[in-house]
């Protein structure tokens, strides 16, 4: 009679966005199409431009997938810190109040040269007005464009996000909902 051994192999890993990786072995349960969680990472920062952990980007692509995110606007937003991975092991928005003000505050004083410029209009020739106009209005557009880019925009995209992602951590925390009997 032959002998018939079985052989046992140690799995570990992370079973959740159904896959199981170990080193040696690769076991593939549902959505994760055998794909190791490096190449998934890797996938998402070609496509998104965030490289994150596996929850945050589970996060990322909830937004991305159920909320009409884009990756561009959401790849912004966590770069300048609007999004951070809070202690408790969640993706949270990092508004702040003063971001906006300030910014505005710094566009505003780099608009001063233009405001004097207009509120001085004899002390300049006519045929240099509008020459001296469009030097004073090159940095506070430059301003504004960086500010945007930076603050502003990455702002507005957090806070659109904000709700979705309450309602995403307060599903978390409360776990699944059971049916009670009376």
């Amino acid at each position: 009679m032959a002998e018939h051994k079985t052989e046992f192999k140690k799995v570990t890993g992370q079973a959740n966005s159904g896959s199981v990786v170990n080193i040696a072995n690769e076991m593939s349960f549902g959505s994760g199409g055998g794909k190791t969680e490096a190449q998934l990472q890797q996938e998402f920062y070609q496509q998104t431009g965030i490289w994150c952990s596996r929850p945050a980007r589970q996060s990322f692509n909830e937004l991305l997938d159920q909320h009409n995110f884009v990756a561009p606007d959401l790849e912004t937003a966590w770069r300048y810190r609007y999004f951070i991975w809070h202690k408790d092991q969640y993706l949270a928005t990092n508004l702040s109040r003063i971001d906006r003000p300030v910014g505005a505050a710094l566009i505003a004083v780099m608009c001063m040269p233009v405001l004097l410029l207009l509120l001085m209009p004899g002390a300049i020739d006519d045929h240099f007005f509008f020459l001296y106009f469009g030097l004073a209005m090159a940095p506070p557009m430059a301003v504004w464009l960086w500010i945007e880019r930076t603050i502003f925009h990455p702002w507005r995209t957090a806070s659109r996000a904000a709700p979705h992602l309450a309602k995403a951590t307060c599903s978390r925390a409360l776990g699944p909902l059971t049916e009670r009997s009376n």
